[in-house]
């Protein structure tokens, strides 16, 4: 069997690793997926009397929602291809979309271990701060504000402006197109990275 994809050749070796990959992406969603369930109904559907929200619970529940955010819209996508070694990313619509949740589910969780990180550094060296109160009073509102900056940064190149979301690789994989020569893809490109890398 071999396939032709943008001038790339998937030989049945390939094939063979790509529907190994994907067993084990499927076998990682599904255990991600069984966690996050358990730690949901634990968390929020048992009623203990010992119940208590801490300042990690909108942080976890935030990453525990990106996750699923990208199991649910994209890892069906790339499972699919991985087992019939054809890429269905062609479709601009299906590549935005993949580009655009991947892209912003990465940035957003980096915002979340930077918010955590500065947040662990005022607690332990700023505790009476008015800054560190502010933290334990509004982590909901400070993972909103990682979610929107994160949405910013990452929508704009659905509508080509900046940059735009192209197919990688073998074409199982779709993100921004960083060989873009334009001059505002660079400014784009050279921001994000100085601005969130």
């Amino acid at each position: 069997m071999n396939t032709s994809l943008n001038s790339i050749v998937i030989t049945t070796i390939h094939c063979s690793l790509y529907r190994f990959l994907g067993f084990i992406l499927l076998i990682a969603s599904c255990t991600n997926l069984f966690i996050t369930f358990r730690y949901l109904t634990s968390r929020y559907f048992t009623k203990t009397k010992h119940f208590t929200i801490n300042r990690s619970s909108p942080v976890i529940s935030g990453m525990l929602f990106s996750s699923t955010l990208v199991i649910f819209t994209t890892v069906p996508f790339v499972i699919m291809q991985c087992f019939t070694c054809q890429a269905y990313f062609s479709h601009e619509i299906i590549c935005k979309m993949h580009g655009f949740v991947c892209f912003c589910a990465g940035l957003f969780n980096m915002y979340i271990v930077a918010l955590l990180s500065f947040s662990r550094y005022l607690s332990i060296l700023h505790k009476p701060s008015w800054l560190n109160r502010l933290f334990e009073q509004r982590c909901d509102l400070n993972v909103l504000c990682c979610a929107l900056l994160a949405i910013c940064w990452t929508f704009p190149p659905i509508f080509g402006i900046g940059n735009e979301y192209v197919r990688e690789g073998v074409g199982f994989y779709c993100s921004l197109n960083w060989k873009n020569p334009s001059i505002y893809s660079r400014i784009y490109l050279i921001s994000v990275i100085f601005f969130n890398y």
